[in-house]
């Protein structure tokens, strides 16, 4: 027999002592003196026992078989702290080595503060009896630092009391990173969605509206408690050309981008608020292929641009029946060269033939 085995073969005997010392202490306290006397017979009558057989040896080369074909760090501990076993896996991560780690504490092989956490996390799994996970970071043998769910299990003896705890942790390095970068991506897109100066409106494939920014409150006139419980061509809207007639829903960006499957853009349409007054909007809207939507669209505010054309229109109105009016002949020359006037009013055109002739 090595010396590895006689280590094993020892750490095995002072676990059952300690797992005999254990269930003695409890029968005492919690069994009463009967049940007491029952455990340490037990515990007398293991006591003479020849070393392991075949089968033993058999046992724990399968038992070591198992642990290291484990691909994620794996350890069993004393109730002391002491380790008992550990995998490859762990081997690896910690840059141990086995006779270095088997028979020692957290205390003799990490930093203090992670000594401390470890034995706190040991303790509260010994004391309830029940499995715990934790998510917790450790550096690795480069000092790069990593992150696990650690799951943690009492194991007990014959006789149900605590004998050890054993351990496993499943690297989730990556996935923290990734949970990190969606976050982020999540806070940026959250950012722009409620400042972005145009209305956003999301809606899913059956038209029902999902979501809806700040902007479209205001540009809409709609609380968003309300918009999200309409459909994009509900009866509730109120559109019109701009003509001002109504506009259909089969009219709308959002239904044709929606049923015809394609980019609809610059559709210009005013929207009726709740006070009466109108918003005048030129609305984008695209299908969106993701599951749970089916359309997104945008609008942006063009009252002052169509006030301003409408005020124009009128401006340009006024003058020219001002001019029409006149007593006397009015022309405006182009200054297209292939044209004489861009415009002149009836006296003038009457003088104009006079003198042509």
């Amino acid at each position: 027999m090595n010396d590895q085995d006689k280590s094993r073969q020892q750490l095995l005997a002072e676990l059952a002592e300690l797992r005999q010392r254990l269930a003695i202490r409890e029968a005492r306290t919690t069994r009463g003196q009967q049940d007491c006397e029952a455990v340490e017979a037990a515990a007398a009558a293991s006591e003479d026992r020849s070393n392991p057989s075949r089968d033993q040896a058999e046992l724990q080369h399968l038992n070591r078989a198992i642990l290291d074909s484990i691909p994620d760090p794996v350890w069993i501990k004393h109730l002391d702290g002491r380790f008992a076993a550990v995998n490859k896996a762990w081997l690896r991560f910690t840059g141990l080595t086995l006779a270095g780690t088997v028979g020692r504490s957290d205390t003799e092989l990490f930093t203090s503060e992670i000594a401390a956490r470890i034995r706190d996390q040991e303790l509260a799994v010994a004391a309830t009896g029940q499995a715990q996970l934790w998510e917790e970071s450790a550096p690795d043998e480069k000092g790069k630092l990593r992150t696990f769910e650690t799951f943690r299990a009492p194991l007990f003896d014959s006789i149900g009391c605590v004998s050890g705890i054993i351990g496993i942790a499943r690297e989730i390095t990556e996935r923290k990173r990734n949970e990190e970068a969606l976050r982020v991506a999540l806070v940026k897109y959250q950012t722009l969605f409620d400042s972005f100066p145009l209305g956003i409106t999301f809606a899913d494939s059956a038209g029902n509206i999902l979501e809806a920014n700040r902007m479209s409150e205001r540009l809409l006139g709609v609380p968003k408690e309300d918009h999200i419980r309409r459909g994009i061509d509900g009866p509730e809207w109120r559109v019109v050309r701009l003509d001002g007639t109504p506009m259909p829903p089969s009219e709308y960006a959002t239904v044709r981008a929606l049923k015809e499957q394609r980019l609809v853009e610059n559709v210009e349409m005013g929207v009726v608020k709740p006070d009466g007054s109108t918003t005048w909007l030129t609305v984008t809207a695209a299908p969106l292929p993701l599951d749970g939507y089916g359309v997104v669209v945008t609008y942006g505010d063009i009252t002052e641009r169509k006030l301003a054309d409408e005020a124009l229109r009128q401006s340009e109105a006024f003058i020219k029946t001002a001019l029409d009016n006149l007593p006397i002949g009015v022309a405006v020359n182009s200054a297209d060269p292939d044209v004489v006037f861009d415009y002149m009013n009836d006296n003038f055109a009457a003088f104009y033939r006079t003198c042509t002739l």
